[in-house]
């Protein structure tokens, strides 16, 4: 079970890597995906995945994204 969580995490990477980089999808909707993916297959918790909005600096990022995301449409 360990090498499917391993490669799981790798192949996430990989996933935002490549969506950045050839713009495939938006940056909000690629890491929502990727956060999604890591909390169904059980590598990061609820608890973990909400401890990330606790943090000033991730609400303030997030925010610009949304807010970059908004003036380019």
């Amino acid at each position: 079970m360990q090498y499917f969580e391993q490669f799981l995490v790798v192949s996430v990477i990989a996933f935002i890597l490549i969506s950045l980089y050839k713009e495939l999808f938006g940056v909000t909707f690629t890491f929502f995906i990727s956060i999604l993916v890591l909390g169904i297959f059980g590598i990061l918790t609820p608890a973990e995945i909400l401890s990330g909005f606790g943090n000033e600096q991730i609400a303030v990022i997030i925010m610009l994204l949304l807010l970059g995301d908004a003036i380019r449409q």
